[in-house]
């Protein structure tokens, strides 16, 4: 997770889209990180989807 810390310093704009997020290591911490960002968070597989929606209701990401 301290990569993805390091590396939000050198993404730039208001709207992120995390393609292949599997288990949202990469969306997920800038979504904490930065409120004021939209994380758009894009898994095709079901299983990892439900996850990854379990992990936004629980952690109350409105920007997710």
């Amino acid at each position: 997770m301290s990569e993805t810390l390091w590396l939000n310093q050198y993404i730039s704009g208001h709207i992120i889209i995390d393609a292949g997020s599997g288990n949202g290591i990469l969306g997920i911490p800038i979504a904490v990180l930065d409120k004021n960002r939209e994380i758009i968070l894009v898994e095709p597989q079901r299983k990892k989807a439900l996850f990854l929606r379990e992990v936004k209701k629980k952690m109350e990401l409105s920007n997710v």
